[in-house]
C-alpha cells in the first residue's frame, strides 16, 4: 500500500500510523526484494573514530567544532563509499496522518524526487494532531526508534513539530544518522538545530511577498493586519513584522463575527491594503456571510497568506507543501551523495501557491494580467 500522495515506485514502502494501546505496532507492508528484513548496516560512528584516531587527532579535540566537522565528514564519506551498490532507506517521520493534506502534500513532494533514484522509501505516520495526548506521542516516537533501528535509513526526513521535538531531540541529534526538517514554524532554535548531523528548513508564512504582490495594483506602504485574538495570531503577527521589517500601520484582534466586520470597515480608511489573518477562533464566523460582506464592501486591495481565507482576499501566497517536500527529497539526495548535513545552511520556504479571486477584482475594479492568471489558481 503507497503512502500518502501515491506512486508507481517498486522501492516505495509505506509504515501503518503509530498505534495507541490497541497492541498494534508499526507494520511494513514490503521489503527490500530477497530479504525477509531490511539489511545490516556498519556502526559508522565506530568506523569513524577509528579513521579519527589514524589520522592522530588529539583526542582533547572532541568538544571543538572541528572534530564535530571530522567526524560527519568520515561518517558521510564511508557511507557513500560503503553503499555504492546497495539500495539507500529514507524514512519520512510525518507528525500527522496520512489523510492531512498538508503532510501528504510533503510526502508527495519528496515521492517526486526520490522516485527519480534507486531509492526506498519509507513513510511512518505519527498522528499526532488526531491523537494529540502526551501519551501518545512519547508511544509514536517509542515505534518510531525502534523503525530506525530495524531498517537502518541512511536519512530520516521529518514533518512538523511534534516530530522533532519528540523523534530528533531524543533519539538523533548528534548522533551519526543524518536529518533533514521540514513544517517547523519560524524559528528551529527550542530544539537546537542545527547540530552536525540535523539540518532543513524553518516554515514562515509568505508575508514580503504577498504585500509586495498587492502593491502592483497600487499603494502598499501602509498595511493593516485583521486577524484573531488568539494567542496563535498575536505569536504569528510578530513574526509577520519581523519579515517585513516594519511594524503595521494598523493591527486589529477581533473575538467575533461582528467585531471583524467593523474593524474592517474602519481599517479602510488608515491603509493602502489590508493582510488577512487566520480567522480561526472568531465566534459566529460565518463563511458565506464573510465572502459576501467583502464582496459588497472592500475598497481597497486585501491579502493573505493562508489557503483558508483566500476567499475573503483578492490574492493571496500560501505555503506549498508539495514544495517543501521537492526540498527535502533534493536535500537527503546530496546527503546520500556526500553532502554532511552541517555544510547544507538552514533556509526557508521560498516557493508559494498563488490565488486569485476574481469577484474581489471585479467589486474593487482591478484585472489580473495575464502572466498572473497564467501562474495562479482562480476562484470564481
Amino acid at each position: 500500500m503507497p503512502a500518502a500522495g501515491g506512486s508507481n515506485n517498486p522501492n516505495a514502502k509505506h509504515i501503518a500510523p503509530a498505534s495507541g494501546d490497541d497492541g498494534h505496532a508499526f507494520s511494513l507492508n514490503a521489503v527490500e526484494p530477497g530479504h525477509s528484513s531490511p539489511p545490516n548496516r556498519l556502526h559508522w560512528a565506530g568506523v569513524a573514530m577509528i579513521l579519527i584516531c589514524l589520522t592522530g587527532v588529539a583526542a582533547m579535540m572532541r568538544p571543538s567544532d572541528l572534530l564535530a566537522e571530522w567526524y560527519m565528514e568520515s561518517v558521510t564519506e564511508a557511507q557513500t563509499i560503503c553503499c555504492e551498490g546497495e539500495t539507500r532507506r529514507i524514512l519520512e517521520i510525518d507528525s500527522y496522518d496520512g489523510e492531512n493534506p498538508w503532510t501528504s502534500g510533503i510526502t508527495a513532494g519528496v515521492r517526486k524526487i526520490v522516485d527519480q533514484h534507486n531509492i526506498d522509501l519509507y513513510v511512518m505516520r505519527m498522528d499526532t494532531k488526531r491523537r494529540a495526548s502526551e501519551q501518545h506521542k512519547l508511544e509514536a516516537a517509542a515505534k518510531a526508534k525502534r523503525l530506525i533501528d530495524d531498517i537502518k535509513p541512511h536519512v530520516i526526513i521529518t514533518s512538523d513539530d511534534n516530530a522533532a521535538k519528540y523523534v530528533v531531540v531524543p533519539y538523533l541529534k548528534n548522533t551519526n544518522i543524518p536529518v533533514v526538517f521540514v513544517g517547523v514554524n519560524w524559528t528551529a532554535e527550542e530544539y537546537g538545530f542545527p547540530c552536525p548531523n540535523v539540518t532543513g528548513q524553518i516554515e514562515v508564512a509568505l508575508v514580503r511577498e504577498t504585500i509586495e504582490l498587492l502593491g502592483s495594483f497600487g499603494p502598499n506602504e501602509r498595511v493593516g493586519l485583521l486577524a484573531s485574538d488568539v494567542f496563535t495570531s498575536h505569536k504569528d503577527a510578530m513574526h509577520y513584522q519581523i519579515i517585513q521589517n516594519k511594524p503595521f500601520t494598523s493591527k486589529v484582534f477581533v473575538k467575533t463575527f461582528t467585531e471583524w466586520q467593523a474593524a474592517f470597515l474602519q481599517m479602510q480608511d488608515e491603509v493602502d491594503v489590508i493582510l488577512m489573518a487566520d480567522h480561526q477562533g472568531i465566534e459566529g464566523w460565518d463563511a458565506d456571510a464573510a465572502a459576501a460582506f467583502i464582496e459588497n464592501n472592500c475598497r481597497i486591495p486585501i491579502g493573505t497568506v493562508n489557503q483558508k481565507d483566500a476567499p475573503y482576499a483578492l490574492l493571496g501566497i500560501v505555503r506549498n507543501p508539495q514544495a517543501i517536500g521537492e526540498w527535502a527529497g533534493a536535500t537527503a539526495i546530496r546527503i546520500l551523495h556526500g553532502t554532511p548535513p552541517y555544510r547544507i545552511p538552514l533556509t526557508h520556504n521560498r516557493k508559494g501557491r498563488l490565488i486569485l479571486n476574481l469577484r474581489v477584482a471585479d467589486r474593487l475594479g482591478l484585472k489580473f494580467p495575464p502572466q498572473m492568471m497564467r501562474s495562479g489558481e482562480v476562484l470564481n
